[in-house]
């Protein structure tokens, strides 16, 4: 995870890094070190000679990124990370150039505390909130009403046959039949039909 936080950082800054703005940061304390040998990571004794040149300079920390071949040195002065670029940029260690940049300084912000989101559309949250300020319910449109469907259906009477759609050579017809509407049927239909007891013997 902290790998990728880094990754995030460093690619935003790719722009100001190849023109040069991040090297004119004066402020800066913190450097990055690139094109850093793969031994660095693996080898002890070639780590600690790594660590050696920046020793003169007062490092406070150094934090090796091998996902991305890099080390991030920390000072205690801009003035000390400067005269650390300004000595090793371009040094050959382990027959590689290091490639040494400032990280650009960020302003702090007044309130480092995390703030709430924009409430743009909470009051569709349920339980419901109270709406934001200014909304008005949306007005629905008057519903449409066919009178030909209506007068069409009104025209259906029990027991005859309506044709949908006539037949053709390739496609069947459509036809409706309008069932009657029998009140007794329908009585026997929805009497619950009682259960016969078993035989005792």
């Amino acid at each position: 995870m902290f790998d990728e936080i880094l990754k995030a950082i460093y690619s935003s800054n790719t722009t100001a890094r190849r023109s040069g703005t991040m090297e004119n940061d004066m402020n800066s304390t913190n450097i990055i070190v690139s094109n850093v040998p793969a031994l660095v990571y693996t080898n002890q004794q070639v780590k600690d000679d790594f660590t050696q040149l920046f020793t003169p300079f007062n490092p406070n920390s150094l934090v090796y990124l091998p996902s991305f071949k890099r080390v991030r040195i920390s000072f205690n002065t801009p003035r000390d990370s400067h005269e650390a670029i300004q000595t090793l940029q371009g040094v050959q260690f382990q027959s590689q150039p290091l490639k040494i940049f400032c990280l650009k300084t960020l302003p702090a912000a007044s309130n480092s505390s995390l703030r709430p989101p924009t409430p743009e559309k909470q009051f569709l949250i349920s339980p419901p909130a109270s709406p934001p300020v200014g909304w008005r319910p949306v007005q629905e449109d008057k519903p449409v009403i066919n009178f030909d469907l209506l007068s069409a259906v009104a025209e259906l009477e029990p027991g005859t046959r309506h044709e949908l759609h006539k037949g053709t050579t390739s496609t069947p017809s459509v036809v409706v039949d309008i069932c009657e509407d029998n009140l007794l049927q329908r009585a026997a239909m929805m009497r619950i039909p009682q259960t016969k007891r078993p035989n005792m013997k």
